[in-house]
């Protein structure tokens, strides 16, 4: 029996995305025949107005109600929907994770499951302020969007979500795991339990620049966000040759920064007193903005955005900037 698809949230926090509600009596087997979620896709050629084969280029469709989803090479090998739960779920049956919620983002063409992890302990960069870890895995059907593992924290306090990333990371590839769709990637799935678990854990990497980050202070949190953004500074002046350019530069991307500047005002009332006014609540406005208050385009959801989407890439960007406020 499909469960009722409704607003899902983490934690009670509706995040903006339509998935399956796993509470009460329903369990992971039957996310298995649940055709909100086990929907198979098919691989066809793609064809021309005659009626003929369109190129080298492929089809992905859904079976059940030939809805195209996005087109491939002939070597995309399809990742089916039943595969993704059967890797997941005895995660779920040896206790490593909880199940949390599952659904679909992009008009149904990518899928995603997360738990919370239960063997990896809450990161607690200041006591009292806890962030639980969790672990999302996500695939698509879109010709574009690979297989990923990708843990993140969700705070407590403010449920701000935080990707799963190293202070030293450039990017969030550290703890995520990714496969695009070619031959035998099916064969691999079996192999990657233990590196889910494992990624899961090494979540806690950033507990220790987290609290590096709480003692740190941040005098001017604007002109830090500016820097973020890539926006002029008025130390920049020399940069243009007249006022009018220096003016308009300086308005560029203002409204950004005043929705960041509004985010850290918010994040005062959840911050420890202790780390007022530190970095480490300059980096919780911003993702407190991309959790909670970032505008929404294209059908994303905030959550798909915290996680896997550009409010990800964002936030690991600013825990670079904090770590060098701090250096």
């Amino acid at each position: 029996m499909s469960a009722q698809a409704r607003p899902r949230s983490i934690m009670g926090v509706n995040y903006g995305v339509t998935s399956e509600d796993l509470a009460g009596d329903l369990n992971f087997d039957q996310l298995q025949h649940d055709p909100a979620l086990n929907w198979r896709v098919e691989k066809r050629p793609l064809m021309d107005g005659q009626g003929n084969p369109a190129g080298r280029m492929m089809g992905l469709f859904r079976e059940d109600n030939d809805t195209f989803l996005g087109s491939v090479s002939a070597g995309y090998e399809v990742l089916q929907n039943s595969k993704l739960l059967t890797l997941f779920q005895p995660l779920f049956e040896q206790g490593v994770l909880e199940l949390d919620c599952a659904g679909t983002f992009r008009k149904n063409s990518r899928i995603f499951v997360i738990g919370r992890s239960l063997k990896a302990r809450p990161i607690e960069p200041i006591k009292g302020d806890e962030q639980l870890p969790y672990h999302m895995l996500y695939a698509g059907h879109d010709g574009g969007t690979a297989f990923r593992s990708v843990p993140f924290s969700c705070r407590l306090m403010c449920t701000n979500m935080m990707p799963g990333i190293f202070a030293n990371a450039r990017r969030a590839s550290n703890t995520e795991i990714r496969f695009v769709h070619r031959r035998g990637i099916n064969q691999y799935l079996e192999t990657l339990q233990q590196m889910i678990l494992s990624s899961t854990e090494t979540l806690q990497g950033i507990e220790r620049a987290l609290k590096l980050l709480s003692g740190v202070p941040v005098r001017n949190p604007a002109k830090e966000y500016r820097k973020l953004l890539n926006l002029p500074t008025p130390a920049d002046r020399a940069d243009y040759g007249t006022e009018e350019e220096f003016e308009r530069a300086m308005d560029a991307g203002k409204h950004k920064v005043r929705w960041l500047m509004d985010s850290y005002a918010r994040e005062a009332e959840t911050t420890p007193n202790l780390a007022l006014d530190s970095a480490y609540h300059w980096l919780n406005g911003v993702t407190r903005h991309v959790t909670h208050d970032m505008p929404l385009k294209n059908g994303n959801s905030r959550m798909q955005r915290a996680i896997v989407g550009t409010g990800s890439s964002l936030i690991n960007r600013a825990m670079q900037h904090a770590l060098q406020i701090a250096a």
